[in-house]
C-alpha cells in the first residue's frame, strides 16, 4: 500500500463513513430533497466501504494499530440494523472486519 492509499483511507474514507444524524428521524422525514440526499449517500457508503475492505485486503499488517482500530470503529456502524444499513454495506462491513481476524500483530513491549 502507498503512503497515499493510507493517506486517502484516514482523511477522505473513513470521515465519509459517519452516519448522517437525519437517519435518527429517516421514518419521520417529509422533504423528499432530504430523503434523496440520505439514499444518495448511504449507497456512496455502500461504494466507499467496498473500497475500504479491498485497501484492508490489499494491506493487511501494514496499517498501525491505530488505523486498524479506525477502520473497525467506522465500518461496525454498518454491521446492525438501520435505515443508513443496506444489505450490501453490512455484507462489506463484515468483510472488512473478518480480514482483521486474519492480521497477526508485532508484540508490543510493556
Amino acid at each position: 500500500m502507498t503512503v497515499s492509499s493510507k493517506s486517502e483511507l484516514s482523511s477522505s474514507l473513513l470521515p465519509s463513513l459517519q452516519v448522517p444524524p437525519e437517519f435518527a428521524r429517516y421514518n419521520h422525514i417529509a422533504e423528499e430533497k432530504l430523503v434523496d440526499h440520505l439514499e444518495q449517500w448511504k449507497h456512496n457508503a455502500d461504494r466507499v466501504l467496498d473500497e475500504i475492505r479491498n485497501l484492508v485486503n490489499q494491506i493487511g499488517p501494514n496499517l498501525s494499530l491505530q488505523e486498524q482500530a479506525d477502520v473497525i470503529f467506522a465500518t461496525a456502524a454498518f454491521d446492525g440494523t438501520g435505515p443508513w444499513i443496506s444489505s450490501a454495506s453490512q455484507q462489506s462491513s463484515r468483510g472488512t472486519m473478518e480480514l482483521f481476524s486474519n492480521i497477526e500483530q508485532e508484540p508490543t513491549c510493556a
